[in-house]
């Protein structure tokens, strides 16, 4: 089973398949998770404990453990997040997706969504995922990690939004500078513009090991 952020990765690839090699082009389906890359991220989106009981079979489709790994192309990826809602913790049924695994030795896939209104069955294209890039190998170990720095989603990701306009505007690419300093201190962000600069510090969330030491406030700002 998986949800709709499972698949929503797929809009991080490129639209245009010849703009990736053969084996990267879509997005990894596997019985554990859902995985992308361009060569310059990777995202992996782990699957939801499987509920059969919350989810009736469709069509003869039987719970099954495990599949063959195989390459979503990004277009149905995306269909396929479009239709579903966002989860609902009253009805957790109604926000996955099944896979029909008994599709694995033909060329697509069916996928089934439920839902109190709606029902779709959507075919995907299969591509092998064989040769799919070794992504475990150049993700790193969590604990391997000097320290850990945790952030308010809410807070970071507007403000990266906004450095993203002003550094991309009138330029050819938007770049940012994110400099740490340590686990309880601002992560300084920095853009240069065609006649301005921007510069921000979003404070970390607290932690019980830090709690003491954070300091207080957030600074933002724009120089002419």
């Amino acid at each position: 089973m998986f949800t709709k952020y499972n698949f929503a990765i797929g809009g991080l690839l490129p639209s245009d398949p010849d703009a990736l090699p053969p084996f990267a082009a879509g997005v990894l389906i596997a019985p554990d998770r859902t995985a992308e890359t361009d060569g310059h991220q990777i995202v992996i989106v782990t699957s939801p404990e499987s509920q059969p009981t919350l989810f009736p079979n469709p069509e003869g489709m039987e719970d099954a453990e495990n599949f063959t790994p195989f390459l979503m192309d990004r277009e149905s990826a995306l269909s396929i997040a479009k239709v579903m809602p966002k989860r609902d913790p009253d009805a957790p049924e109604n926000s996955m997706a099944m896979l029909d695994v008994s599709t694995e030795a033909e060329s697509d896939s069916t996928l089934a969504v439920i839902g109190d209104i709606r029902r779709q069955i959507l075919k995907s294209i299969k591509r092998d995922a064989s040769k799919f890039p070794n992504i475990d190998a150049v993700v790193p170990r969590i604990e391997d990690a000097r320290f850990e720095i945790r952030f308010n989603a809410d807070i970071l990701v507007p403000v990266l939004r906004l450095f993203q306009k002003f550094a991309g505007d009138g330029a050819s690419m938007s770049t940012i500078t994110m400099r740490l300093y340590e686990a309880h201190a601002g992560v300084r962000i920095d853009a240069d513009g065609p006649e301005q600069k921007m510069i921000a510090v979003v404070m970390p969330l607290r932690s019980v090991e830090t709690v003491s030491e954070a300091p207080e406030g957030v600074a933002v700002g724009v120089e002419g």
